[in-house]
């Protein structure tokens, strides 16, 4: 059992996930925080148990209690779910804990990873690729070659991105997406589940479809 307790951020599904990959990696126990008090006393997987909601207080005061490291586990479904992400990763750091990435042991991993990545059952990362830290390459997911995702990105269940594609920060790609080898998908970017992206994608927008389009919002 690896030396340390483990702060995970979050209680639902995808925190499920990824105490299973912690678990794997030889963390046997830790805590939990999560902003809903309902989930007080509510079992968790491996014997994990709810120490708090997630705040400063808190994790100064699990900081002291002997709890070294941290990772965020909050999926997203947009955008706006990576921001959310990557103010708590930003919050744990500022409270004095070390960010810990997660690797499913079935994943394939070749390329370089930042600090708190998860990487999901099934996932693979070829040569060449570099995954900014506070990401999730979620199960089944392939990121290429030479492929570039950035800081507190979401790359979602079955999602592919082809050789050389290039992600800002806080993206989510959807479950199912795949996007051409080269483009460029612009910070704070949603791709909708499924879509197929042959062009290039600006900064901020939503995009779904195939061939991906920009979905207009109403005014």
């Amino acid at each position: 059992m690896k030396n340390g307790a483990v702060m995970v951020l979050g209680a639902g599904g995808h925190a499920r996930v990824v105490v299973m990959a912690l678990a794997a990696m030889g963390f046997g126990s830790g805590i939990f925080l999560d902003d809903d008090a309902l989930k007080r006393g509510v079992p968790f997987v491996g014997g994990w148990r709810y120490a708090g909601q997630i705040t400063q207080a808190v994790m100064r005061e699990q900081a002291l209690a002997g709890v070294r490291h941290f990772i965020v586990g909050f999926g997203s479904v947009d955008a706006d779910g990576c921001a959310r992400r990557d103010e708590r990763y930003m919050l744990a750091l500022a409270s004095g804990l070390v960010p810990l990435s997660a690797i499913s042991p079935n994943s394939w991993v070749e390329g370089h990873l930042g600090d708190g990545v998860f990487i999901g059952p099934g996932a693979i990362v070829m040569p060449g690729a570099v995954i900014g830290g506070n990401s999730i390459i979620n199960t089944g997911a392939i990121v290429e070659h030479d492929c570039k995702v950035g800081w507190s990105c979401h790359i979602a269940t079955g999602a592919i991105l082809c050789g050389g594609v290039k992600v800002g920060k806080q993206v989510h790609v959807g479950a199912g997406a795949v996007v051409k080898q080269g483009v460029k998908i612009g910070d704070h970017a949603t791709v909708g589940m499924g879509a197929v992206v042959l062009e290039d994608v600006p900064e901020g927008v939503t995009v779904v479809g195939n061939p991906a389009r920009v979905l207009e919002r109403a005014s």
